[in-house]
């Protein structure tokens, strides 16, 4: 079989371009704010990316980015229930407790089975001096998930 050696530079070329593209695609995955920031950036109207990059904001420390970020992705997907719980977290953090809690009863309209969102709202309502609607919230997250350890814990801690 004879082949034409005009054809091998042609391929190297080829080769060394989507090398070149892979290299430079495999930056973006180099950790979760670049993956994310570079999706919202293509895709800005893409409600999951920016509630990742809220996240990943929200791993940094960066609260107001990632307020930014949860707010952005709920304007274009109201229902994202995940959103609206981090969005309650991110509020807490900045002691807004009221807007926290208006988050996480959203959430729960949305997914009303979620132990973790009623565990947040509870402790929500402990923090803001509201020790009966705490217990009922931490309860049913109890009976949503037996083994999730927090709310007992809170319960016991708010019976002492």
């Amino acid at each position: 079989m004879k082949v034409d050696l005009a054809i091998i530079p042609s391929l190297s070329l080829v080769v060394i371009v989507f090398a070149g593209a892979t290299y430079a695609r495999n930056t973006v995955w180099q950790n979760e704010f670049r993956l994310w920031s570079d999706v919202v950036e293509k895709s800005p109207f893409d409600a999951r990316g920016r509630y990742n990059l809220g996240n990943a904001y929200n791993h940094e420390g960066r609260v107001d980015k990632a307020v930014e970020q949860y707010e952005g992705a709920l304007k274009l997907k109201p229902n994202l229930a995940e959103a609206r719980n981090n969005l309650g977290n991110a509020y807490s953090k900045k002691g807004w407790l009221d807007k926290a809690i208006e988050q996480y009863e959203d959430a729960l309209k949305v997914r009303p089975d979620s132990a973790i969102f009623h565990y947040n709202l509870g402790m929500t309502f402990m923090r803001s001096g509201l020790k009966s609607k705490a217990a009922t919230e931490l309860k049913a997250a109890l009976k949503l998930k037996p083994d999730f350890t927090g709310p007992g814990r809170a319960l016991e801690y708010m019976s002492k």
